[in-house]
């Protein structure tokens, strides 16, 4: 007698990286058209780990290379997910029916939405991690803030090093600061992660390297990013190079920026100029002194992150109406995660802000 049949694939059975999951499922289809040939009706359903843990890095990745693509929510890659899965599925079983003689069996694939009970008790004790595992000292950091309370704790003189960049950069309303604040307590975890945590490899599947990492209160990143930043140093502090050409890394392309910093260089060096200050943000790794990223996290941590408000034209995108659409759209532009915690930030600055304004 027909029945209808509902199957649940695991992993094993869809395999996990792309070539390992078209190869998997050919063999998991021949079972199920079994059951299709004896005139039963079969709806397949799956999980999606570890491919949705696949996509969620790599999305990651993408929005450490090119802030601008913007985070990619977990929502967004289930779906991702579940297309290419489901696509893989769909294209094995049509390829065993039509082997088998059934040319007249319809095969789709569905993207679909489910509600989760917020009070399941699942929740209190997760078991299945999505994407890259964090460090132990990445846990601890999260752990202090964005998982918890968050606190943070100035000193004088980096009070008066904010307030100036605040000035400098033109970052003055309520709003603008609260924003500010708001993405720089986040994205290093009250001050404590001035500079990005992770190991070679997973700076080098990033696209830099240990001396170019993420560095100061934005996390500025990569080789041209620092050389934009030097430039746009020696052109502001250096009055004998006020006239160079800044290239901003937000329109241009890597070889234009690098070619403008190696000019302002061997302008400096041709007017007898010291411009080590500004020439040690670009990492060398021959230097006796530190360079790169741990030069930016030392001595530039506010003004990296005034920097890259100015030329990603943040204040601009900001709406005339305060609040948390706000957030949304500077985390956007400034290309971090954690959202959420962004947003709450947000909302524990600014009504401070707002009522010394």
């Amino acid at each position: 007698m027909s029945k209808r049949i509902v199957i649940a694939l695991g992993a094993n059975a869809r395999g996990s990286p792309l070539p390992e999951q078209a190869a998997a499922v050919k063999i998991t289809a021949r079972a199920i058209v079994d059951l299709i040939e004896d005139g039963n009706q079969v709806v397949v359903a799956h999980g999606n780990g570890p491919q949705v843990g696949i996509i969620n890095n790599a999305m990651s990745a993408l929005q450490k290379e090119d802030p601008s693509q913007g985070y990619t929510p977990l929502s967004v890659c289930g779906a991702m997910s579940q297309a290419y899965i489901g696509y893989d599925l769909q294209n094995a079983f049509r390829e065993e029916l039509l082997d088998r003689g059934i040319g007249n069996m319809p095969v789709c694939s569905v993207v679909t939405q489910v509600e989760v009970d917020p009070e399941d008790p699942a929740f209190d004790n997760p078991t299945k991690p999505i994407g890259k595992f964090m460090s132990e000292e990445e846990a601890m950091a999260y752990t202090d803030s964005v998982m918890g309370e968050m606190s943070w704790a100035l000193t004088e003189a980096s009070v008066e090093e904010l307030n100036r960049v605040l000035r400098a950069y033109g970052i003055l309303s309520a709003e603008e600061i609260s924003q500010f604040l708001a993405q720089a307590m986040v994205e290093t975890v009250g001050g404590r992660w001035l500079l990005e945590i992770g190991d070679d490899p997973y700076f080098q599947d990033h696209g830099y390297t240990a001396g170019t990492r993420g560095a100061g209160y934005f996390h500025l990143t990569f080789a041209y990013g620092q050389m934009a930043f030097a430039t746009w140093m020696m052109k502001r502090h250096v009055p004998e190079l006020a006239e160079i050409e800044y290239v901003n890394p937000t329109f241009h392309g890597r070889e234009t920026i690098r070619e403008g910093y190696y000019r302002a260089l061997g302008l400096a060096a041709n007017l007898g100029l010291d411009v080590s200050a500004y020439s040690r943000i670009v990492y060398d790794a021959h230097s006796p002194v530190a360079t790169g990223a741990e030069y930016i996290a030392a001595s530039f941590a506010w003004e990296s992150a005034g920097y890259y408000w100015h030329i990603t034209g943040i204040s601009a995108a900001l709406d005339s109406e305060p609040g948390t659409h706000n957030t949304d759209a500077v985390s956007q532009l400034v290309g971090g995660g954690n959202w959420q915690s962004r947003r709450e930030a947000y909302l524990a600055i600014s009504p401070v802000l707002y009522e010394q304004s």
